[in-house]
């Protein structure tokens, strides 16, 4: 269990006047533990209030985290969030408006950030910014080089001078090495599965590593925004620079 996430039926919040509201559907989730080491190293959160279908789905999904761990899923070592005898979900839920969507793992046989990353559109323009705690997934470091290669501009923060991340090194990527990252982030600005640019930031508990994806309870969460893509690409740069 690696996913990072609370949901609240109901809490207060005191808006910029000093005035307190309550809100109802509350969902927080990010990069960081409950530890001490989380607050002293580059972390990224996010709360959405009054989304009823998200924070639905987030509780369901809790919901099947305490039930694939009963007896009647003691067989399964690791089960499959896209195997309907487990979960009708399909391991994945959206937000009401649709900007925001949840994907899940494990899965037993596939990659869901690389089928992410694989809906840009490489070209001069496009824009990709990853700041990841740990990378070893040997198919993402290929699909950032063929990005690059085909004219995108992309940038990593990451901990370790993993054999993969030499790799980027060596194609050209720009990478900086900071033992303080946390995070688990992708920011996008490009033709993602569509003829004008977008902007997307990607979060969530994911590292780049194969046990994230077919081994681990994780989130992979999709939000589309420019001004959050922004106030993320400021917080990449505070690592990146760092």
């Amino acid at each position: 269990m690696h996913a990072k996430f609370f949901v609240f039926s109901k809490t207060i919040v005191e808006d910029g006047a000093g005035a307190l509201d309550v809100r109802d559907n509350v969902v927080w989730f990010g990069s960081s533990n409950l530890t001490h080491h989380s607050a002293k190293t580059f972390n990224n959160a996010i709360t959405i209030y009054g989304d009823a279908d998200l924070y639905l789905g987030f509780v369901g999904y809790f919901g099947d985290l305490v039930d694939l761990n009963k007896s009647k899923h003691k067989h399964v070592e690791h089960p499959d969030y896209y195997n309907d005898e487990i979960t009708p979900k399909k391991g994945f839920w959206k937000s009401g408006s649709g900007k925001v969507r949840v994907y899940a793992s494990p899965e037993r046989d596939g990659n869901l950030v690389l089928r992410q990353l694989k809906k840009i559109k490489a070209e001069l323009g496009c824009k990709v910014h990853v700041a990841q705690a740990m990378i070893t997934d040997v198919d993402l470091v290929n699909r950032l080089i063929k990005l690059s290669q085909d004219g995108c501009t992309v940038k990593v923060a990451t901990t370790k001078r993993t054999k993969v991340v030499k790799k980027l090194k060596r194609n050209n990527i720009s990478v900086k090495i900071n033992k303080d990252i946390h995070d688990k982030s992708i920011l996008v600005y490009a033709r993602f599965n569509s003829p004008e640019f977008r902007y997307f930031v990607f979060t969530g508990s994911h590292n780049w590593v194969p046990s994230a994806d077919n081994k681990n309870d994780e989130i992979l969460v999709r939000l589309e925004s420019e001004s959050l893509y922004y106030a993320y690409r400021d917080h990449f740069y505070r690592s990146y620079n760092d």
